[in-house]
């Protein structure tokens, strides 16, 4: 059995890493007793996992050395079992994941690792999704800004073989428990003749709602459903229906429906909505709005008209970390940079451990030259 000395030694070791020290202190941690029993093996995972979150721009050395420890596993000790166990830790109680992604650059572990251990886990906090941005980037969006992801956990563990083999039909009916024939069914398959012979007689459709379920129970109209999934067809339809039959729609009510019009991105639906309604997008909140949505075509035509201040350009690369929406920040940074903005990349506040994970995992590899363009080694934060 190891003793507690033995974990000391490790946490001296780490202290002291360096990049020419990986090899001989990897060797060293192989032939301690602690590295000879699963037990160990979980100790050493623990710690490690321990400074991972402490020192999170260390996570390629700890994915260097995690990889060393790999390669030395023999019949005399446990080190084959280190990586799994480090991924269940990972998964399950870190806050910081980038790490995931150099141990995927590194072949210590693959994506699909990282997939089968999430769909194992049934609770614990989860920083990333990667199933469903692999297969579903709509679904990805809309339960990464959910408050609460942990309650989804065994949902999407029943369902993982209906999401990858028939999505638009899991998305609509486990989603919006929607069947054919009804209203709901008919807006998600942008079917004006079915909704009309549902509705003879129009109803206010900004009123009239339904069930809706994500994460927990949620009411949303049928306009702003329609807005929301893009269906321009019955969208515009409803929206004539409510504009003819009950008039104008009120501004707090108007400003709702807009976010749900960003949140669809579809342009079509947005050029009727600016038109029916008098309203226009051309403003600094619906900047965070199509950010947060992964709506980088809007964002770049509102970026065209817009004056954003230097507070609301903080609130943007904020947004932009927040949801992974790399494309956008580099939006935001160029037309920073185009327009005079001067902009700290590294304040602290903005790189977190948190957004340091959404920002690295997988994300870095669409946008390689991102540090080259704007001076500063993104691969360090």
């Amino acid at each position: 059995m190891h003793s507690w000395l033995d974990g000391v030694l490790l946490q001296s070791k780490l202290d002291k890493l360096t990049e020419s020290s990986i090899g001989e202190d990897a060797i060293y941690i192989s032939e301690l007793e602690i590295s000879k029993s699963l037990n160990g093996i979980y100790r050493i995972a623990s710690i490690l996992s321990k400074y991972i979150s402490q020192f999170p721009r260390k996570s390629p050395l700890y994915a260097a050395f995690i990889k060393e420890l790999d390669s030395l596993s023999s019949e005399k000790n446990c080190l084959s079992d280190l990586c799994t166990v480090i991924l269940q830790n990972l998964i399950k109680w870190s806050e910081n994941n980038r790490i995931l992604y150099d141990l995927i650059d590194l072949g210590c572990i693959s994506e699909e690792d990282v997939v089968a251990e999430y769909a194992e886990t049934s609770n614990g906090s989860v920083m990333i999704l990667p199933i469903l941005l692999k297969y579903d980037v709509s679904l990805y969006r809309r339960l990464f800004l959910s408050n609460d992801l942990r309650t989804y956990t065994s949902k999407l563990k029943q369902n993982l073989d209906k999401l990858e083999n028939n999505i638009e039909y899991y998305k609509s009916c486990l989603y919006y428990r929607s069947l054919p024939g009804t209203p709901e069914w008919a807006i998600i398959t942008d079917d004006v003749d079915l909704l009309s012979n549902l509705f003879p007689d129009p109803p206010d459709f900004l009123s009239e709602s339904f069930t809706r379920e994500l994460i927990s129970t949620t009411y949303i109209s049928y306009l702003d459903f329609a807005a929301s999934i893009g269906s321009v067809n019955c969208f515009k339809y409803m929206l004539q229906m409510r504009l003819n039959n009950q008039g104008p729609i009120y501004s707090g009510r108007l400003l709702r429906l807009s976010y749900n019009v960003i949140t669809g991105g579809n342009f079509e639906i947005l050029r009727i909505f600016q038109n029916e309604c008098n309203f226009s997008f051309i403003s600094d909140e619906y900047i965070d709005k199509s950010i947060l949505t992964f709506n980088n075509d809007i964002l770049r035509w509102i970026l065209e008209d817009v004056e954003i201040s230097d507070q609301i350009l903080n609130q943007a690369i904020s947004a932009c970390l927040q949801c992974n929406n790399i494309e956008a920040l580099v939006m935001i940074l160029r037309w920073a940079e185009g327009n005079g903005k001067v902009f700290d990349i590294n304040q602290a506040q903005l790189f977190n451990t948190k957004t340091e994970a959404r920002l690295f995992f997988k994300q870095q590899k669409l946008y390689p030259s991102a540090h080259l363009e704007f001076g500063t080694d993104i691969t360090t934060w």
